[in-house]
């Protein structure tokens, strides 16, 4: 049965309700907002946004003081902990002996999977996943401790993650039940039952010959998934190669067997990264010693129909050969189709720098950048462990750990625009995240959905063991700080931008814990996204991000379509106008 009510008001209903004034609570804080400081260390944090301003933050855990196990935490965008999640987070798995290598992707409705390799079997490391609702619990309908995804013989590492765009993801390892390394996928559905279309223990996507590692994923927009590596076929060096993975478990079979060849350049090339192109295909940058010599930063366009693109060049496009080593990029797509790449950068000869460069979707490096890349960060001593992620309008923010003020690793970041320059709303060198005594290191990032970002890292300023913090960063350069007045009433404000070509952004304010939902429809009264359903948020401001598309990643069509806002009792609804 479709669900209809009385046709929509034509502007937004704004119900304000006056309130006594609430305490201010705690927020972020100068050098970061503790995420968790249980016993022991905690490290390698990852994380994904939630969809509401804040962001949803998994790491590897060793508080029992005898092997890792994986924990998470949901940050609000105020900066607080989320009260619904248990102190020092959720358990995500605590069986014996240790699971690392933590990945995770928003699950759309607030909530996240998270998978990792596993050696719970005493012997050999497999590849588990878990899904955690946005509640903070572990979901029911999954088994406790997570789901297998691939028990095989011997040993499988080193998993990524990208979402199908229903509720599920597409995880990816390198695996050795053969006679060397090769790459495998897996499909888990929302339901965490895994799809019974895939092979058991996963599809193989590459058996070529010798060593294949370090895939890395992006999903292809149809809920399939295109996978990166480092391969060693040739026998003699490293080169890399890609492979598409359909929805229905196949590999493409427009695509080569064991891959497309990106770059089989001489010697070696690895630390491929991957993002996609928003036509089907993806665009893959790594680091390239071709030259024999040092390492460059080279990167390739591939089709969705599984060529290369000719125009960006036999085995890729240059987008640094400057002297010294450049290493370990970071990738982001721009505001098209072409991407972003920030890396690690010895060019000075006395330690490594940050650095990044802009390659448009036609393969050429973009002109109003400097040759070799645009300096984001020259300070003194070592900036290294680049991440970057995209500011919504073609530029990119980047962070690292960064040791100007030696022996300690401090974070930072910078605001890279689309036009090449360095945000000079920003401080020269970089903004300090977190100068906390100790190290801090290394960093991870994802998008708060304002334009800014939302900073988490291992960090040991207890003297004793590494706990995980976490920053805010606005688009402005400033550090979302301190404390602010919860608000007095509650409001719910129009959809912005409208009309909309790519998705709009949805703010409430809530004086309360309420619970709320948000559901888009069309004229004729069907849901075609549900934003958060009955979702228990605290009091504070919440801003909630719409990708432009439906429940099953579709783009919707241009038309008007209702947004209702459901908080506690009330209900509220706006239209809302796409154009394509």
């Amino acid at each position: 049965m479709i669900k209809t009510w009385p046709p929509p008001v034509a502007l937004l209903l704004v119900f304000s309700l006056l309130l006594a004034p609430h305490p201010a609570r705690a927020q972020w804080r100068a050098n970061g907002a503790p995420v968790c400081t249980a016993a022991n260390d905690q490290t390698f944090p990852v994380v994904t946004p939630e969809g509401a301003g804040g962001a949803i933050i998994a790491w590897s855990d060793l508080r029992n003081g005898v092997d890792n196990d994986v924990f998470a935490q949901h940050v609000l965008a105020s900066g607080a902990v989320d009260p619904a999640w248990p102190a020092n987070g959720r358990g995500v798995c605590v069986v014996t002996d240790d699971q690392s290598d933590v990945t995770i992707t928003g699950d759309g409705s607030g909530g996240a999977i998270i998978t990792w390799d596993d050696r719970r079997n005493g012997t050999d490391y497999n590849i588990y996943a878990q899904h955690v609702l946005a509640s903070g619990a572990a979901d029911p309908a999954w088994p406790a401790n997570g789901r297998a995804l691939c028990t095989a013989s011997k040993q499988q590492f080193f998993p990524t993650i990208a979402s199908d765009l229903s509720g599920g993801a597409i995880v990816t390892w390198h695996d050795n039940r053969g006679a060397d390394f090769d790459i495998y996928a897996q499909h888990v559905l929302a339901s965490g039952a895994v799809d019974p279309a895939w092979p058991a223990n996963g599809r193989l996507v590459c058996g070529a010959t010798d060593d294949q590692f370090d895939p890395v994923i992006v999903g292809d927009g149809a809920h399939g998934a295109i996978i990166v590596w480092s391969d060693s076929r040739s026998g003699t060096s490293f080169d890399v190669y890609t492979q598409h993975v359909l929805a229905s478990g196949a590999v493409d079979p427009a695509w080569p067997a064991d891959g497309r060849a990106v770059c089989v350049a001489a010697d070696d090339q690895a630390d491929a990264v991957v993002v996609s192109d928003g036509a089907g295909g993806a665009i893959a940058a790594w680091d390239d010693r071709r030259t024999g010599t040092s390492y460059d930063i080279y990167a390739h366009h591939v089709l969705a129909s599984g060529v290369v693109d000719a125009a960006w060049g036999a085995n890729g496009r240059a987008l640094c050969t400057a002297s010294g080593d450049q290493f370990t990029p970071s990738i982001v797509r721009d505001a098209g189709a072409g991407a972003v790449v920030a890396w690690d950068d010895g060019r000075s000869g006395t330690g490594f720098d940050i650095y990044a460069q802009h390659v448009q979707a036609s393969g050429a490096v973009d002109p109003s950048w400097p040759g070799d890349g645009r300096a984001v960060c020259t300070a003194t001593n070592d900036q290294t462990d680049t991440a970057i992620i995209a500011d919504g309008s073609g530029g990119g923010i980047v962070t690292w750990a960064d040791r100007r003020s030696s022996p300690d690793s401090d974070i930072y970041a910078q605001h890279v625009q689309a036009s090449g320059a360095v945000d000079p709303a920003w401080p020269a060198q970089g903004r300090a995240v977190c100068t906390a005594t100790n190290d801090q290191s290394p960093p991870a990032i994802t998008t708060d959905g304002a334009g800014g970002a939302i900073i988490t890292w291992p960090d040991r300023r207890s003297g004793t063991s590494y706990d995980i913090y976490a920053e805010r960063v606005r688009a402005s350069g400033t550090i979302v700080s301190v404390t602010q007045a919860l608000p007095l009433s509650f409001r719910i404000y129009p959809p912005e931008p409208n009309p909309s070509r790519s998705g709009a952004t949805i703010r409430l304010d809530l004086p309360a814990l309420q619970q709320v939902s948000i559901v888009i429809f069309d004229l004729a009264g069907r849901k075609v996204r549900t934003l958060a359903s009955i979702r228990e948020l605290p009091a504070g401001r919440h801003r909630f991000a719409w990708d432009g598309v439906d429940d099953a990643g579709v783009p919707l069509r241009s038309g008007l379509y209702i947004v209702r806002v459901s908080a506690g009792p009330r209900s509220f609804t706006s239209r809302l106008t796409v154009l394509r």
